[in-house]
């Protein structure tokens, strides 16, 4: 950010008088929630808003200030209202000891808003009152590039606590809970600020445009990071379903594997120990026939046999390893179309591949597995999936399908722990997104794993169910 925009953005949180929340919602990001504004005009651009949310993301190199409310959009019905909180996923808890000094700054009256020793720094001057006594507390956020952080204080100018803690063997600017923080050096090559300020009534306009800047971004760039992974295991799978022997060959080869077998047992007298190539004369036909390592011939003899068996079984069992293959394949595509069309950051980022351990093996029967807000959610890719599901998901997850169609079982595997309704519905929205539906609307029924009862292979029937309704 710049200094204008900083200057501009202390200037309109000084018009209010409330810091209802300020809260930690993603690992570098503070939300303020702001109440009472005292500037006419800017109240007239809020059009009555009672509060108004301002996110300070505060990772370095990339630090900014946005808003999600958009002004200009009518008031929701409180049916919209409920899908869009529905829609989204609440925000992860933070208890630290910095989120639980922040915490204490709640419902504080802001004293003054200001840019701080003319640098990119934005301080809060706040005041706390209790029952028995007040205190004024600063919180000093610094968009600083390097020295970029949140840092609450005392009067005095003491740490309190702050967002990143920085000892002095990392630099000369030591921040550490107790100390008094020093000033940032000045930068000789500092331009100087515009003379002329932003208009108050631009900044809800000029935080929202920021978010959707950043948004757009980060969609794009998760988009096109998802599209390639995925692109790549399907052409993985691809290439061994390319290279998987066809059943014909495996049969003709194990045909001609017993038959050598059985030549060279018919003649086992003329064979000598450790022998590893014979001449066979059958009924005119002459076979050369290559032996495998052994001590003596009778031993040879049975490793062929046992590889004709083997092969034979493997023509047999081929059709379900090709068959498990296209259908992993046939789901990726499902789930690329979702990708390239899917418009949430939040939908994409549960899609993001997880590192498994090492020590974890894969196993054809293992579902398509996704975490939303650290709750595990598998779903079935095919029939022996789905079967699969079924009978390893405890009686107190939850067991979701898109209603009248054939499609994947979805199981949270919550147990009888509560789930917010956001979880629910996002899982939902997944299911239908990796299920390859075209456009119209759906319900997707849920209900306990143990309401569910398996009729034939993965068809069920189920009961006290609830249901959420979609539009694709």
């Amino acid at each position: 950010m710049t200094l204008a925009e900083i200057d501009a953005l202390a200037r309109f949180i000084g018009c209010f008088d409330k810091l209802v929340l300020v809260q930690r919602v993603a690992d570098m990001t503070l939300k303020l929630t702001l109440a009472q504004c005292q500037n006419p005009s800017l109240c007239a651009t809020l059009q009555g808003a009672k509060s108004f949310d301002v996110y300070l993301a505060m990772t370095r190199g990339k630090s900014f200030a946005y808003t999600t409310q958009d002004l200009q959009k009518p008031p929701q019905d409180q049916a919209a209202l409920k899908d869009s909180k529905l829609e989204s996923l609440s925000p992860k808890r933070y208890n630290a000891p910095f989120d639980v000094a922040l915490s204490r700054l709640n419902r504080s009256k802001i004293l003054s808003a200001t840019l701080y020793d003319d640098d990119r720094i934005l301080r809060l001057e706040l005041l706390q009152q209790g029952s028995y006594k007040q205190s004024i507390t600063f919180l000093q956020c610094e968009f600083t590039g390097k020295h970029t952080n949140a840092i609450i204080l005392t009067h005095e100018q003491i740490i309190i606590d702050a967002l990143r803690h920085i000892s002095q063997a990392q630099s000369h600017r030591q921040v550490k809970v107790g100390y008094p923080l020093a000033k940032i050096p000045k930068n000789p090559k500092k331009p100087a600020p515009p003379s002329t300020p932003l208009a108050l009534e631009s900044i809800p306009k000029l935080l929202l445009q920021a978010h959707n800047l950043e948004q757009s971004k980060a969609l794009e760039s998760l988009r096109h990071s998802l599209l390639s992974h995925y692109t790549r295991t399907k052409a993985r799978l691809q290439a061994l379903l390319d290279t998987l022997p066809k059943e014909t060959a495996l049969l003709q080869e194990s045909r001609t594997l017993n038959h050598q077998a059985s030549l060279l047992l018919s003649h086992l007298h003329t064979l000598s120990p450790y022998q590893s190539h014979a001449t066979i004369t059958d009924n005119g036909t002459l076979y050369h026939i290559n032996l495998p390592a052994s001590k003596t011939p009778q031993e040879a003899i049975n490793k062929l046999f046992s590889t004709s068996k083997k092969l034979a079984q493997k023509a047999r069992n081929i059709h379900k390893e090709t068959t498990n293959l296209e259908e992993k394949i046939a789901f990726l595509d499902k789930e690329l179309a979702f990708i390239a069309r899917a418009d949430k950051l939040d939908t994409l980022a549960i899609l993001a591949p997880k590192k498994i351990e090492k020590r974890q093996k894969p196993s054809n029967d293992q579902a398509y597995v996704i975490f939303i807000q650290g709750v595990k959610i598998s779903i079935g890719r095919n029939e022996r999936e789905n079967i699969k599901l079924l009978e390893s998901a405890r009686a107190d997850d939850l067991w979701m399908h898109i209603r009248d169609i054939p499609s994947s079982h979805l199981i949270i595997h919550c147990g009888k722990n509560a789930l917010a309704e956001s979880i629910i519905y996002k899982a939902g929205e997944i299911l239908l997104g990796v299920s390859g539906l075209k456009q119209g609307d759906f319900l997707v029924d849920y209900t306990k794993r143990k309401f569910v009862k398996i009729t034939s292979g993965a068809c069920v029937i189920f009961s006290k169910h609830q249901s959420l309704r979609y539009r694709v």
